[in-house]
C-alpha cells in the first residue's frame, strides 16, 4: 500500500520477537511465598514459573493443590493505589459478565499483600491460550469484548487517570530524543512532529470516555476452540477516551509482527466493536489521530526499553521498529 516503508530505520535497533519474551525482574521461589500462602486460601503451592510476555512487572504461574493462579509482583511500590483500583475493577467487571480473572483473597478478605516491599496480587487462572496468529474472527470477538468492557465500566466508581497519557509521552520523548538526534534524526523528527500535532488536536478533544483496558494486545486475550474465554492484565486500566483504547487495540491486532497493515483483521475488530458501541460522528473524525496516538505511545515505550534496558533476571527487549512502522503508516493515511 502506498506510503508504507518496508523497514523504518532505528539506528540502534534490530528486530526481535514481539510477544513471547520472558521478563522477570524479581525472581521468586516457593520458599519466598511460604509466609504468605497459608493465609491466601488458595491451597498448598506446588509450582511457580515465570510467564512469557511481561514488560513492567514480574508475573508467574502458580499451581497449588486447589488449582492454577497468576501471581504478579508489582515492581513499583508507588503503584499500590493503582493495584487497589485494579482489584476493585476486576471484581466489578467479572460481576458484569466480562471474562476477567477474580482476585484471590486472604483469610482476612484482603486481595493484595506485600512481598519484598512490593505489592503482590494473586488472581485466578482463566482458561484458554493467547492467539499466536489471530484470525479476523478472533479480531471481531475482541472488538465486541472491548465494546462490552467499555459499557460495563460506566458505573465503576472513581477510575484512575491514565498513567501512560500525554505527560508520560513528553517525558519519554525527552529521554530518547538526545540519542535519536545523534543516531536517527528522521525518527527523532517524526516523534517530535507527531507529539506536537497530537497536543494541538486529539489530546484536547472532548470525546466519550470511561474505563479503558489500555493494553489489549493478543497476549492479553484468551481463546478456547476459537471462542474468547478471558481478558487479562488490567494494569494500565484507567479513565480515558474510549476511542483511544479502541485505537490501541486496532494497532495491536490490525497489523502483523513487523508492523504491516492487515485490513481484514483491522476492519473485523472495528466492526465487532461498533456492533456493541457505535462510534459517534465526532469520534469518527478523530479516528486517524487516535491511531497515531496509540502508535506513538508504544513507539516511545519500546524506544525507552530498547535504549535504556531494565535489569532483571530474564528480560528481553522488544524492538520499536514495528510500532514506528505503524506510526508512519497511520501518518500517511491521515494526509
Amino acid at each position: 500500500m502506498a506510503g508504507v516503508e518496508t523497514r523504518p530505520h532505528v539506528a540502534t535497533a534490530k528486530p526481535c520477537p514481539m510477544d513471547r519474551a520472558v521478563s522477570v525482574y524479581t525472581p521468586l521461589t516457593l520458599a519466598d511465598l511460604a509466609p504468605l500462602l497459608p493465609d491466601a486460601a488458595i491451597g498448598h503451592p506446588r509450582q511457580l514459573t515465570g510467564i512469557a510476555g511481561g514488560v513492567d512487572n514480574s508475573n508467574f504461574h502458580l499451581i497449588t493443590d486447589r488449582g492454577r493462579f497468576v501471581l504478579t509482583l508489582v515492581e513499583d511500590p508507588d503503584q499500590a493505589a493503582r493495584v487497589d483500583h485494579l482489584l476493585r475493577l476486576l471484581t466489578h467487571l467479572a460481576k458484569a459478565g466480562i471474562p476477567a480473572p477474580h482476585p484471590a483473597h486472604d483469610d482476612q478478605g484482603r486481595p493484595c499483600r506485600w512481598l519484598q516491599g512490593k505489592p503482590l496480587l494473586i488472581v485466578e487462572h482463566l482458561p484458554g491460550t493467547h492467539p499466536l496468529d489471530p484470525t479476523p474472527d478472533q479480531c471481531a470477538q475482541t472488538g465486541a469484548l472491548l465494546g462490552r468492557l467499555h459499557l460495563a465500566g460506566l458505573d465503576f466508581p472513581a477510575p484512575q487517570p491514565n498513567s501512560m497519557g500525554a505527560t508520560a509521552w513528553r517525558s519519554l520523548l525527552a529521554r530518547v530524543q538526545p540519542i535519536l538526534l545523534r543516531t536517527d534524526p528522521p525518527t527523532a523528527n517524526l516523534l517530535a512532529g507527531e507529539m506536537a500535532l497530537l497536543e494541538d488536536g486529539f489530546l484536547k478533544s472532548d470525546l466519550p470516555n470511561g474505563i479503558c483496558h489500555g493494553d489489549l494486545f493478543p497476549d492479553n486475550v484468551l481463546f478456547t476452540d476459537d471462542r474468547l474465554t478471558g481478558v487479562i492484565d488490567f494494569h494500565y486500566a484507567c479513565r480515558e477516551r474510549w476511542l483511544y483504547d479502541l485505537a490501541i487495540t486496532l494497532v495491536a491486532w490490525g497489523f502483523d509482527a513487523t508492523g504491516g497493515f492487515l485490513p481484514d483483521h483491522f476492519y473485523a475488530l472495528l466492526t465487532g466493536y461498533q456492533e456493541i458501541r457505535p462510534l459517534t460522528m465526532e469520534e469518527r473524525s478523530w479516528q486517524n489521530a487516535a491511531l497515531r496516538a496509540a502508535s506513538l505511545r508504544f513507539s516511545l515505550t519500546r524506544l525507552r526499553d530498547w535504549l535504556f534496558p531494565r535489569i532483571g533476571a530474564n528480560v528481553t527487549r522488544k524492538s520499536p521498529d514495528p510500532f514506528l512502522r505503524r506510526l508512519r503508516f497511520c501518518r500517511e493515511q491521515g494526509r
